[in-house]
C-alpha cells in the first residue's frame, strides 16, 4: 500500500523523478557534495526528499537526485549509481532513455499530449461519478488561482493545493535549465506510466517560471476521489562533487554517442 501511494504521489507532485528502485528502500545516506554558491552557471545537483501520506495514514519516503551539467540533466538507476537511466538535453529539448534504448523529441511530446487529452476527454463523458468526473477535469484544465505572499507562492484549485517556499539560489540560467528538465521529465513520467498529460505540472512551472521562482520546499494536497493524498518535498541544492561529475560527463557522452 505504501508503495502504490508513493507511485502516485511520483505522478502528481512536481519536480520527482521516476525511480526503478523501492522508493521504501531507497538509500537514505545524506549526500556528500558542498553547498553550491549562490548565483554561477556552475554544475549542481537537487537531492530531493518527498514524503507522502493518504487518508488511510498510510505513507512513505524517497529520495531522488538529478545532476546538472553544461546543458544536460543526468538521473542514474539507484540500484546502480554508475548505470544511466537517462539524459535529458536542456537545449534540444528531448532526452535519451538508456533501457529501452530511445530519443524522444518535444514533437513526440506534443504529438502524444493531444491523443492522451483528446482520449481522456471522450472518456469523460461516460464517467458516472461526479466527483471522479470533477477531479479528471482538473487534471486537463486546472485553472489553478495563484497567490503570492513574499517567498511563498500557492497555487489552488478543487482538486490540488500547491504551496511552495523557500526558493532556491539558481541563477537565471540554471532556473531556466531546471524548468526546462522538469517539463520534459512531466513528460517523461506521464509517457511511461501511460497517466493523463501533465497538465497541471505545466501549468505550475509555467507560473514559476514567470515568477523566476524554484521552491525548496513544495507541500501539496491531492483530494482525489478515494481521499486526500498529502505531500510534502525539501530541495537542497548542491554542487558536483569530482566522483559524481566523472560520472555524469560519462553518462552524457554515451547519450551523445548514440545520438550520431
Amino acid at each position: 500500500m505504501r508503495t502504490r501511494l508513493l507511485v502516485a504521489a511520483h505522478t502528481l507532485l512536481l519536480f520527482c523523478t521516476v525511480c526503478s528502485a523501492d522508493p521504501l528502500n531507497s538509500p537514505r545516506t545524506p549526500p556528500t557534495s558542498q553547498p553550491l554558491k549562490e548565483h554561477t552557471d556552475a554544475p549542481f545537483q537537487l537531492n530531493v526528499h518527498l514524503i507522502a501520506m493518504g487518508a488511510d495514514g498510510d505513507g512513505g519516503e524517497i529520495d531522488v537526485t538529478i545532476f546538472f551539467s553544461s546543458h544536460y540533466a543526468v538521473e542514474f538507476d539507484p540500484d546502480d549509481p554508475e548505470e544511466p537511466v537517462v539524459v535529458y538535453d536542456l537545449e534540444s529539448l528531448s532526452w535519451r532513455d538508456f533501457s529501452p534504448a530511445r530519443t524522444i523529441t518535444m514533437k513526440h511530446c506534443e504529438a502524444w499530449q493531444k491523443a492522451s487529452a483528446d482520449i481522456s476527454r471522450k472518456s469523460i463523458a461516460k464517467v458516472m461519478d461526479p466527483t471522479l468526473k470533477k477531479f479528471i477535469e482538473f487534471m486537463l484544465n486546472p485553472r489553478f488561482k495563484t497567490t503570492r505572499d513574499g517567498d511563498t507562492i500557492e497555487m489552488d484549485n478543487d482538486a490540488f493545493t500547491y504551496r511552495m517556499t523557500d526558493p532556491l539560489a539558481l541563477s537565471a540560467r540554471q532556473r531556466s535549465r531546471f524548468f526546462a528538465y522538469d517539463r520534459l521529465n512531466a513528460y517523461r513520467k506521464a509517457m511511461i506510466e501511460r497517466k493523463l498529460p501533465p497538465t497541471a505540472q505545466l501549468a505550475v512551472d509555467g507560473e514559476l517560471e514567470r515568477q523566476n521562482f524554484v521552491p525548496g520546499i513544495i507541500d501539496v494536497a491531492v483530494r482525489a476521489p478515494n481521499g486526500q493524498i498529502n505531500m510534502t518535498m525539501r530541495v537542497r541544492l548542491a554542487q558536483l562533487g569530482p566522483d559524481d561529475a566523472e560520472r555524469v560527463a560519462e553518462a552524457i557522452r554515451l547519450a551523445e554517442d548514440a545520438a550520431k
